[in-house]
């Protein structure tokens, strides 16, 4: 009765969370437009596009098999990496943001015994490896065609740029986060010290404002 009703909590939560994504996305839109434009693609791109999901599935794997050798758990199988990839593939497409995968396969890593500590390291170094190809690709792509691109993003070449340094940002932090703990602990307290400072100053302003105030009136 209890595996009852958490199948159906589970089922219940699943198609909230996927209704909620589709609506995100589909907001605004018009569904005949785009069942137009799916119509209009070649199935061979599809076949393609399915095919390259499981290559970056089985890639993901890979690495983290390896780094879960690397760290001494050998006891974890090949297919359950396979399944922590499939599981961070899956949720990332349906939650807004992609903000679900690396959690559930937290999750999932440490229902096989994996220390969450070192479940983190791994999905980290994942992003990482990530975020630098995809960070490589683009700039190549830039430089290389930068006036397909260029006529590409149009207007919206603020956010293009944008995008790219945040994610050259969030590289170079992470990788000082998995391989300099000690630097990165000191830029996080130099950063909390200059926002207390920053509050600090700011009361006393408040407050000495007030103060001539009520002076002057």
């Amino acid at each position: 009765m209890k595996n009852k009703k958490k199948v159906i909590g589970n089922t219940v939560f699943f198609f909230a969370l996927f209704g909620l994504t589709a609506y995100a996305v589909l907001k605004g839109k018009e569904l005949s437009e785009l069942a137009e434009v799916l119509k209009s693609v070649k199935p061979a791109y599809y076949i393609a596009g399915l095919v390259m999901i499981v290559v970056f599935v089985c890639c993901e794997s890979y690495i983290i098999y390896r780094m879960l050798r690397l760290l001494h758990y050998n006891d974890v199988p090949k297919r359950n990496c396979v399944k922590y990839s499939f599981v961070g593939f899956f949720f990332s497409c349906i939650t807004p943001s992609a903000t679900g995968g690396q959690p559930m396969q937290l999750y999932y890593m440490n229902r096989d015994k994996v220390d969450i500590s070192v479940g983190t390291v791994i999905l980290m170094i994942v992003t990482i490896l990530y975020k630098f190809v995809l960070v490589f690709l683009g700039a190549l792509i830039f430089l290389f065609r930068h006036f397909l691109v260029a006529e590409y993003i149009g207007k919206a070449a603020f956010f293009f740029y944008l995008g790219m340094a945040l994610n050259v940002f969030c590289v170079a932090f992470m990788l000082i986060l998995v391989f300099e703990p000690t630097l990165a602990s000191k830029i996080v307290l130099w950063l909390y010290d200059r926002q207390q400072q920053y509050m600090i100053d700011q009361q006393q302003k408040k407050e000495g404002r007030t103060s001539i105030e009520n002076m002057l009136f």
